[in-house]
This record gives C-alpha cells, sequence and structure tokens, in this order.
C-alpha cells in the first residue's frame, strides 16, 4: 500500500534525478529501514520505519527499471530488465529460507541484525560499481 504514491509519481521523480541517484537513495532508504526495524520496540515504531518503504523498495522497483533503461543498449534493455526480476525473486527465495534458519537458531533480532549486514554491504557493492557515467544516462 506504501509503494502506490511513489509508483504513481515516479515520472515525476526520474525527471528531477538520475538513475544512479535514485538508486542510492533506495540502498540508503533500505539500510535506514533495517536500523529502524532493530531498535524499535513498539508498535508505532515498526509503522514509522515501515514508512521507509516508500523510498526503499517502492523506489527501487521503479528505479530499477529507469536504470536498466538508461544504462543497457537498446539490444540488452530487455535482458537487463529481466535480469533484475530474476535477481530480486531469488534473491526472495533464498532470504526466506535463510531467514527461516535465522530465526529458529538466532532469534528474530538475529535475523534483522543479519539482513542488515547484509544490506549496508549491498548498499558499499551498488555505491562502489554503479555505473555513473552521466553520459550514458541522458
Amino acid at each position: 500500500m506504501t509503494e502506490l504514491p511513489i509508483m504513481f509519481g515516479f515520472t515525476l521523480i526520474k525527471k528531477r534525478l538520475s538513475p544512479y541517484n535514485l538508486l542510492v537513495i533506495c540502498a540508503v532508504s533500505f539500510v535506514v529501514k533495517g536500523i529502524l526495524f532493530i531498535i524499535a520496540s513498539t508498535i508505532f515504531g515498526i509503522y514509522f520505519a515501515q514508512l521507509f518503504q516508500l523510498l526503499s523498495f517502492a523506489l527501487f522497483a521503479a528505479a530499477s527499471v529507469f536504470y536498466a533503461d538508461q544504462a543497457m543498449e537498446i539490444r540488452d534493455k530487455l535482458k537487463g530488465q529481466t535480469l533484475i526480476a530474476a535477481t530480486i525473486t531469488l534473491g526472495g527465495v533464498f532470504g526466506n529460507l535463510i531467514g527461516g534458519y535465522l530465526i529458529k537458531y538466532f532469534g528474530a533480532i538475529g535475523n534483522l541484525v543479519f539482513a542488515l549486514i547484509c544490506t549496508v554491504i549491498a548498499t558499499i557493492i551498488l555505491v562502489s560499481f554503479i555505473n555513473k557515467d552521466k553520459r550514458k544516462m541522458a
């Protein structure tokens, strides 16, 4: 439900920010959301953390397609978007499998801490290796 405003307004958002900047915002928002979930001690804290879904997954769903469209050659655009969808799907499958074991042996906080560590590593990789070439993004 929180994703809809971002997805509907993405046409306006992408006019103001590059695909690179959008993906960095997404990555940082995933990290912030993870931290907020770990420190949440009330249901209000969980709801507040969930608000970052707007800038994390909702923005990522649209920005990743925008990035693939801008960064890839015409002949590879469909392949790039398909790889993004496949990666998200595989990440969900393996994340749920690993998360189940983590919750069983380390509890919910152990699972959240592991997810946060993975998210920080992913953010560092994204910022380090994403194509920042403005000429290709025009």
